[in-house]
Formats: structure tokens, C-alpha cells, sequence
């Protein structure tokens, strides 16, 4: 098995080491105004100097938001790009959700969303995160980042 690299857009890298493992996938875009559903109707902005510093360990990936959804997987080696201003991971999952996570890929819920803890700053028509800890990253059908995607 070789490894191969495949651009699909600027940002979306397609190596597959293994059925399992999906290498340095999108997951938060830097310097874009992002609409998430819990910033009141106002977008968020991230800028380049606070997510090229987040670095966590390991993360549980999930499906969905819901607080009772199994963890399906875990999210790490961790790297920022700062050509394209986007945070970096490798998406792992277990080997018994395997096959229904491909499903699920195929059914269009590839989307890979994150939760994290922040310090918010209020600006007139957005709001700026000064500081942010990734705390989990779920696979939903629409990211609010619109380049975090599986594929």
C-alpha cells in the first residue's frame, strides 16, 4: 500500500493511510467569519495568531452535537497551516464504526465540525475569539467552517 496525495481544492488533502485513518483533515479555518449556531446570529472570527497556536493532544471525534453521542473515534497530530489558515488533523476512527462512518460519508455527512471552549470578544457586527481550547470534533452533514470536510 502506497501512500498517495490527491488536491481535490486548495485545502482538502486525501491521503488515506488506512481504511481507518484519514491524515491532516480540515477542521477550523483562521481569518473568515464563521456562522455557528451559538454565536446569537452573529458570525465568529478566529484569527491567524490564536488557532496557529492550538495544539491539543487528542480529541474524541463524535457524530453529531448531541452531549449522549458515542465516541466513534479521536482527532490528533495536530498541525496548522499557514498558507491556507486552516488547523490540520487526522480523523481516526475505531475500527467497529468503521463501516458506518463510510456510510455515513457516502449519505453526504462528511462534514467535520468543532466544539471548543473560548474567550470571546464582542466587535459591532461579529464575534472575535481571543482564545480557544478544542475540546471535540463531530461529523455532521453541514460544518459551519465551510473547508472542514472529510473529503
Amino acid at each position: 500500500m502506497k501512500l498517495r496525495r490527491r488536491i481535490v481544492t486548495q485545502i482538502v488533502y486525501l491521503d488515506v493511510k488506512s481504511k481507518d485513518v484519514y491524515i491532516q483533515r480540515p477542521l477550523l479555518q483562521a481569518d473568515e467569519l464563521i456562522y455557528d449556531s451559538t454565536s446569537d446570529g452573529r458570525p465568529i472570527f478566529i484569527p491567524d495568531s490564536v488557532l496557529s497556536k492550538v495544539r491539543p493532544n487528542k480529541v474524541p471525534l463524535i457524530f453529531g452535537h448531541e452531549k449522549k453521542n458515542v465516541e466513534i473515534g479521536y482527532v490528533d497530530n495536530f498541525n496548522y497551516d499557514s498558507h491556507n489558515k486552516v488547523l490540520l488533523g487526522d480523523i481516526h476512527v475505531y475500527p467497529r464504526w468503521n463501516k458506518w462512518v463510510l456510510q455515513q460519508f457516502a449519505e453526504g455527512n462528511n462534514g467535520l465540525s468543532t466544539e471548543f471552549k473560548s474567550l470571546d470578544k464582542d466587535e459591532k457586527f461579529f464575534i472575535r475569539i481571543i482564545n480557544l481550547d478544542l475540546e471535540r470534533v463531530a461529523v455532521v452533514p453541514t460544518p459551519a467552517a465551510h473547508v472542514a470536510r472529510v473529503f
